[in-house]
């Protein structure tokens, strides 16, 4: 059965139930399975799991829609089969956003105590983010940084206008 944090240690399977009683729509909506818009009440769920239904739905004889238990199997699987997808998809969803804020880390800013005396907080951090984003180096940079003093060529237009 379950433990006190809510894991299943062992799941005891109900043995197929010899009766072949019909299952009322209303059990089937208390289970959550006439889900639909505008549905607020038990019948409203009966009336749009009989409308789904159509003519699978019979009167027992007390006058009650009914199915055989065989349909209701279905629905119970159909709703598994739903909530294994909306699981596999909200997975999926994870990892994708989970990539995305490493790919976009959010900028820490600057410490307070860095903020000049008379200068807007938004404008110092500006000012940081600016300064902190790559500069282009000069060739005399690049060759005193390059150990064998190789000078890289980059053409800026390899094809001369005509």
């Amino acid at each position: 059965m379950f433990t006190a944090r809510g894991t299943a240690e062992s799941v005891a399977m109900a043995a197929p139930v010899e009766d072949p009683a019909p299952v009322t729509l209303v059990e089937l909506a208390a289970e959550g399975l006439g889900d639909g818009p505008y549905v607020t009440t038990l019948k409203d769920a009966a009336d749009v799991l009989a409308a789904r239904l159509g003519d699978r739905v019979t009167l027992d004889d007390l006058g009650r829609r009914v199915v055989p238990r065989q349909v209701a199997r279905g629905l119970f699987a159909e709703r598994e089969e739903q909530a294994r997808r909306w699981r596999e998809l909200q997975a999926r969803l994870d990892v994708e956003a989970a990539e995305a804020a490493a790919r976009n880390p959010v900028w820490g800013g600057i410490p307070a105590g860095q903020i000049p005396d008379g200068v807007a907080p938004a404008l110092a951090m500006l000012t940081a983010a600016k300064d902190a984003l790559p500069k282009r180096q000069s060739v005399l940079e690049h060759a005193l940084q390059d150990r064998d003093g190789a000078i890289e060529y980059h053409p800026i237009n390899e094809t001369a206008p005509s």
